[in-house]
């Protein structure tokens, strides 16, 4: 189910506030820009193989999975498919159209030093450890699509808690094994798709410590999760898991130079909220060519016009669906 609807019902919505909040996440992307400029364009694969197969011929994984991506200058899009590459139908690497808007998966101001002031979702996280280090790897560089790529070494030992769940925290610990090409420009896309990169420190200190290294072209991880108590302690048994990511066909391009008004999780999330609110107010406020007030409070310059257009559109599907059940 989609993200968004779920936050829906979390929050205890009416099927009202419930069917509106389908019709504000089913807009396409706005603003996308049709300028063309160089890029790349490769086929990223995954699958989640043992460890001990990392090497062996991908024909023999389990259901591995491919994607088809285009880097730009600010970003890389993907597409399940080969055809029908629009920026509308595009999964991007470090974050997601939201209500018109592009909401980053984490804080791209905030360096992950700071051990404050992250989220996952809307749901604000607290860290009791965090360490994460990338090294040059003693050998192993290795040709991938043609090219020698450089080895490095991946680590990162962290745990974290929801501070709305209880007190126990999950503590995680990844070792990954990396090679890039340093004379093409770093993409978070490898790490877009695997769980076990999911935490929003995490992303911005592996983007940190990538982003002059090149490319990432290939990534063999394994990570162990383990529930701890407030304490230290060992809750359970834990599970491992394992995750290999590689690309192929890495071309030149012509890419679209895509522009996109930025926000963080937390300002849609507060745009959800402020319409709920008032949904017929707000609704007959946009469709007569009017400004809510909380758009005013919330956004700002470029991020105000495709926030309204995507409103508006949702407002008039609103006002058809209600006209079509009297």
């Amino acid at each position: 189910m989609n993200q968004r609807i779920l936050q829906c019902l979390s929050n205890g919505k009416t099927a009202a506030a419930l069917s509106f909040c389908i019709l504000l996440s089913s807009t396409p992307a706005a603003g996308a820009a049709t300028k063309m400029v160089d890029g790349y364009s490769y086929q990223l694969h995954n699958a989640t193989p043992p460890a001990d197969a990392f090497d062996k011929d991908p024909s023999t994984y389990h259901n591995p999975a491919t994607s088809w991506v285009e880097q730009g200058p600010h970003y890389t899009m993907s597409w399940g498919s080969k055809d029908h590459h629009t920026v509308e139908r595009a999964s991007f690497a470090h974050g997601r159209m939201r209500m018109g808007l592009f909401a980053t998966h984490w804080d791209l101001s905030r360096p992950s030093s700071n051990p404050d002031g992250w989220a996952s979702y809307g749901r604000p996280l607290a860290y009791r450890t965090f360490n994460v280090d990338v090294r040059r790897a003693d050998g192993g560089d290795r040709r991938i699509d043609g090219e020698m790529a450089k080895h490095y070494i991946l680590t990162a030992d962290f745990s974290y808690r929801y501070k709305d769940g209880n007190s126990n925290y999950e503590h995680e610990t990844i070792h990954a094994n990396l090679w890039t090409l340093g004379d093409k420009p770093f993409s978070f896309i490898p790490f877009s798709t695997a769980g076990m990169y999911g935490d929003p420190r995490l992303d911005a200190a592996m983007s940190e410590k990538l982003s002059k290294l090149g490319l990432v072209v290939r990534v063999e991880s394994t990570a162990h999760f383990q529930a701890i108590s407030k304490d230290g302690k060992k809750l359970g048994d834990g599970h491992d898991g394992t995750f290999l990511t590689w690309l192929s066909d890495i071309k030149p391009a012509k890419v679209p130079d895509v522009h996109l008004p930025t926000v963080s999780y937390m300002t849609t999330t507060k745009l959800q909220h402020a319409t709920w609110q008032d949904a017929d107010g707000t609704c007959h406020t946009v469709i007569n060519g009017g400004t809510p007030d909380f758009v005013k409070k919330i956004l700002s310059g470029d991020q105000r016009a495709p926030f309204l257009k995507h409103l508006r559109a949702a407002c008039v599907r609103r006002a058809k669906h209600k006209q079509s059940q009297k």
